[in-house]
C-alpha cells in the first residue's frame, strides 16, 4: 500500500478503540503480557500503527512497562503522537532490522501487522523479534486468519451492545458508527485484494506457530482465537 493509501486509513482507524471486539483483542493482549518474567518491562510494539496498544495501556494505569513503538508509516505514528505526546516512536521498517540491541526488550507485541508483509518476509520479522528479546521474554502475535471476515467483528460489537445496553442505545451507536463503518470496510477489501493481487496470504491455520518454533522460541501456545474468532494469537517464550 501506498503512503497515500496509509494516511486515509489512519484517519478512521482509531473508531476502532470504539469497539467491543477490539477492546478484548488489546485486553487480551495486554493480559498475556504476564507471561514475561521482569516486573519493570521494556515493550516494542511492532508496527505500532497509530499507538492503540499503548492508548489502552495508559487507560488501566499500568506504570511498570516502557513502551516503544516502530511503524514504517509515518503518517500512523503522527496520529499516536498526537494521542500520546511523550511516546517512545521509531520510524524504520520490520523486514529489514530492527534499530535496538540484542536482547533489549522484555516482552514484544504485534497486532494486525505481519499479514501485510509478504510471506518470504516474515521470517525475517520473526527472527528480528527473537535477537531483540531477552532470555525468557515474550513475544504476542495476533493477525487476521484466511477466510477473515470484517463484518463479524462488527456484528458481534452490535450484538453486545444490545445485550449490555438496549435497543435506543444500539440505534445511536450504529448510526455513530455509521460512516467510520463504511470507510473501515472500503479500505479492508483494498487491503483484501491487494493481498491477492500480491500473492500475499492472510494468516494459515498454523502459520506463526510453525514460524515462532522455527525461529527458535522454546515455548509457544496453541492458536488462540480473537477478534470475534477472526484472528489467530500465538504467545511465546524465548
Amino acid at each position: 500500500m501506498n503512503k497515500k493509501f496509509w494516511k486515509k486509513y489512519f484517519k478512521v482507524y482509531d473508531i476502532l478503540n470504539e469497539l467491543l471486539p477490539y477492546k478484548d483483542l488489546l485486553e487480551n493482549i495486554s493480559n498475556n503480557i504476564n507471561y514475561s518474567y521482569s516486573k519493570k518491562r521494556n515493550v516494542l510494539d511492532a508496527g505500532c500503527g497509530t499507538g492503540n496498544f499503548e492508548y489502552h495501556i495508559n487507560s488501566l494505569h499500568i506504570d511498570n512497562m516502557f513502551i516503544y513503538g516502530i511503524d514504517y508509516e509515518i503518517s500512523g505514528l503522527l496520529k499516536y503522537r498526537e494521542k500520546i505526546n511523550n511516546a517512545n516512536l521509531v520510524l524504520a521498517d520490520l523486514t529489514t532490522s530492527i534499530p535496538f540491541q540484542d536482547s533489549f526488550f522484555d516482552v514484544i507485541i504485534s497486532n494486525n501487522v505481519l499479514y501485510n508483509i509478504k510471506n518470504k518476509l516474515r521470517k525475517n520479522v520473526i527472527d528480528e523479534f527473537y535477537r531483540v528479546l531477552k532470555p525468557k521474554g515474550v513475544v504476542i502475535i495476533s493477525n487476521p486468519k484466511e477466510g477473515w471476515r470484517p463484518s463479524k467483528i462488527y456484528a458481534e460489537h452490535i450484538k453486545n451492545v444490545y445485550k449490555q445496553e438496549g435497543f435506543y442505545t444500539t440505534i445511536i451507536n450504529v448510526l455513530h458508527f455509521l460512516i467510520p463503518t463504511i470507510q473501515m470496510f472500503y479500505y479492508n477489501y483494498i487491503i483484501i485484494l491487494r493481498n491477492k493481487e500480491s500473492n500475499l496470504k492472510f494468516m494459515a491455520n498454523e502459520e506463526q506457530l510453525n514460524l515462532l518454533r522455527k525461529v527458535g522460541f522454546a515455548k509457544v501456545s496453541e492458536n488462540i482465537m480473537v477478534y470475534s474468532n477472526q484472528s489467530i494469537m500465538n504467545i511465546a517464550i524465548k
